[in-house]
């Protein structure tokens, strides 16, 4: 700064503090989907998603509700983050990503050894199977199914640190 001239100075200041022009398309709206169940108090809402468009938004509500009124597992299955290996099996990693496929158990290991895949079958509770990757049936029977409550969804916007 000391070695600028008069000119120069009077230009780095005037870009410095000249006030910066913000435009309202710099933003990118997105939509968050709340739930409240009606069984906990007002102001208790939870984040489910963040969608791209509002229709998007409304499919998130919409496959629930007709889970309520059809009874159709297919509509969780299908849209439920939390069953996507239910049918895909190749979605079961182990700690380094790798797919855990329950046919690769080695013909000369210790089948009561914990952690063997015969006890993680057998057992399959949602610890043993974080342990090696692998989710059975048992996983599945304690996610709770019960979407029930209100829905709320909110514009949101995503800014990032660069």
């Amino acid at each position: 700064m000391a070695n600028l001239t008069p000119q120069e100075k009077k230009n780095y200041l005037l870009a410095k503090y000249t006030k910066r022009d913000y435009s309202v398309n710099d933003l990118v709206p997105k939509f968050a989907v709340f739930w409240q169940p009606q069984t906990q108090a007002t102001n208790t809402w939870a984040l489910i998603c963040v969608c791209g468009t509002k229709e998007e938004a409304l499919k998130e509500i919409l496959w629930r509700k007709k889970f309520h009124e059809t009874n159709d597992a297919d509509l969780v299955l299908d849209n439920d983050k939390r069953f996507e290996t239910w049918r895909d099996e190749t979605k079961n990693v182990d700690e380094h990503g790798n797919p855990y496929e329950p046919g690769q158990e080695l013909m000369n290991i210790n089948y009561n050894a914990p952690g063997n895949m015969l006890q993680v079958i057998a057992s399959s509770a949602p610890q043993a199977s974080s342990a090696n990757g692998f989710r059975g049936m048992a996983y599945y029977t304690n996610m709770e199914l019960d979407y029930t409550g209100y829905y709320k969804i909110d514009e949101v916007y995503d800014v990032e640190q660069k």
